[in-house]
C-alpha cells in the first residue's frame, strides 16, 4: 500500500542494488494480525526532500490511513523501538480482578511462556522483563511493554496472562504511544 502510494505521488525513492531491486521503504514495527496501531511510522529513504511529501501521500492513501507527520533525520539508520502500549478494551462483565492479576504479574521476579519454533518444538521465552506497567483505565487495560533487540511480548501472551479471551474483548486492540531510539 505504502509502495504504491509513494509511486503515485513520484517520490524520487532509494533502491536497493541487485537482480531485483526494491525501494528502500521500513516498518520499523509492524503490526500483529488484528491488532491496530496508532502512529506508526514509515522509514523512508528519497534521493530529495520534497515540502508536500506528507500531504500528497495522505491523498493516496485508504480512508483510516493518513500521514501526520514528515521529518528528515539526516541519517539513514532505521530507528528502532523501545517501548510502546497496547490498550485492550473489555467488556463490563469481564473486567472482575483484573487489577489483581495486573498487580501478580508485575509482582512476578519471572514469566516464561512456550513459544512455537519453526521446527516444530516450542521455544521457552523469559518476558517478564518485557512488562513496565499493567494499568486498568475504565474498561480498557494499558500495558507498558519495553521491545529490545532480544524481542518483546506478544499480545497473546498478554491476554494469556491476563486471563482475557477473544470473546472477552470490547473493540480492536490498540498498539499506541511508541518510543523510539535513533529518531527524533
Amino acid at each position: 500500500m505504502l509502495q504504491r502510494a509513494c509511486a503515485r505521488v513520484g517520490l524520487d525513492m532509494i533502491y536497493s542494488q541487485g537482480f531485483n531491486p526494491r525501494p528502500k521503504i521500513s516498518l520499523p514495527l509492524p503490526r500483529t494480525v488484528g491488532v491496530e496501531s496508532e502512529d506508526d511510522l514509515l522509514f523512508l529513504q528519497l534521493k530529495n526532500s520534497p515540502e508536500n511529501a506528507g500531504a500528497a501521500l495522505s491523498g493516496q492513501l485508504p480512508e483510516g490511513c493518513a500521514v501526520s507527520d514528515v521529518s528528515y533525520p539526516g541519517s539513514t539508520k532505521t530507528p528502532q523501538p523501545v517501548r510502546t502500549v497496547y490498550v485492550i478494551p473489555v467488556k463490563e462483565g469481564k473486567l472482575g480482578g483484573l487489577n489483581e492479576k495486573g498487580e501478580q504479574i508485575l509482582n512476578r521476579k519471572s514469566i516464561v511462556v512456550h513459544r512455537p519454533h519453526k521446527k516444530g518444538k516450542n521455544r521457552q521465552k523469559e518476558i517478564r522483563g518485557f512488562i513496565d506497567s499493567i494499568q486498568l483505565e475504565g474498561n480498557k487495560i494499558a500495558v507498558k511493554c519495553r521491545i529490545t533487540n532480544k524481542g518483546s511480548v506478544r499480545v497473546e501472551e498478554l491476554m494469556d496472562l491476563l486471563g482475557i479471551k477473544t470473546d472477552d474483548l470490547e473493540g480492536a486492540i490498540v498498539r499506541t504511544c511508541p518510543e523510539w531510539k535513533n529518531f527524533s
